[in-house]
């Protein structure tokens, strides 16, 4: 993101009324979220960055940008010949294939899609533009709404093609999907919070978290305290939580205490970074 061969570049949108003006851009190949709670302004942006004009500020488009949506089709059009008529090129046999496949619409792909099923017809709006992609795709909300096992495959073609220089804007509610994305814009009641790399947002919540799974807390506070590491009672269980580079101090506690069995220890992840980030409800 913001590097000099942008393909997409905001500046200073204005989505909401005294909400800060967001500015950012995107590259060939770029994997970005938009990420933050139920109607916090994440369609607003992506509406923004597909339509000529914005409420405030500009956009400019260096390549083709869509938004994955179908406009009104025929009832009786079937997956296999849907990309032709919304994009109005055909696409290439073995594009076509493998987009059907990862969305898992190819045993479907003659069935009208008025007959298919809910997570299908998620699908069947996401294949003309995985079938023939433009330069940057922007999808609302649509990945997490696919069978888990579509999702997972659809995830990998999109890795493909923004390898092959597609880039990527999605409104998720799964930062999951995100874990290995190259930005993130991230949107809370106010405005924007953050606007950047994933890794570096990861990196703030300098944390890393072990779980106690035999709750012991008077022996954890007596090892752990000297050892700066914050003792909290969640869920009937204790959660050791200590600056990183000290999680070696964490794993003392199985040697130290035989009332505990293990000690679980994870970094922080994507999810953890947000949950920091975006205020309490």
């Amino acid at each position: 993101m913001n590097g000099p061969r942008s393909v997409l570049t905001a500046k200073d949108l204005g989505l909401r009324p005294g909400w800060p003006p967001l500015s950012f851009s995107v590259e060939p190949g770029d994997r970005v979220a938009v990420l933050g709670p139920a109607g916090g302004g994440k369609t607003s942006l992506l509406q923004a960055l597909a339509h000529a004009e914005p409420p405030r500020g500009c956009v400019q488009r260096a390549v083709e940008t869509v938004l994955a949506e179908l406009p009104r089709i025929p009832p009786l059009a079937t997956p296999q010949g849907l990309t032709q008529k919304v994009r109005g090129s055909k696409p290439s046999p073995s594009a076509l294939a493998e987009a059907l496949t990862a969305l898992g619409l190819w045993a479907v792909r003659k069935t009208p899609i008025s007959r298919l099923s809910p997570s299908q017809r998620v699908a069947a709006q996401l294949l003309p533009f995985l079938a023939l992609p433009p330069g940057v795709l922007l999808v609302d909300g649509l990945l997490e709404e696919l069978d888990p096992w579509a999702a997972r495959n659809t995830l990998e073609l999109i890795d493909r093609l923004c390898a092959d220089g597609m880039a990527l804007v999605a409104a998720t509610r799964q930062p999951r999907f995100a874990e290995a994305w190259d930005g993130c814009v991230v949107i809370a009641a106010n405005g924007p919070v953050y606007v950047g790399a994933i890794a570096p947002l990861r990196d703030r919540l300098r944390e890393i978290r072990a779980l106690v799974t035999r709750d012991e807390q008077r022996a954890a506070r007596a090892l752990m305290e000297p050892f700066q590491v914050r003792v909290e009672q969640r869920d009937g269980y204790t959660w050791l939580i200590a600056p990183a580079g000290q999680e070696t101090a964490a794993r003392l506690i199985t040697e130290g205490y035989g009332e505990v069995e293990a000690v679980a220890v994870r970094n922080p992840s994507l999810l953890d970074a947000l949950l920091d980030l975006l205020p309490s409800p």
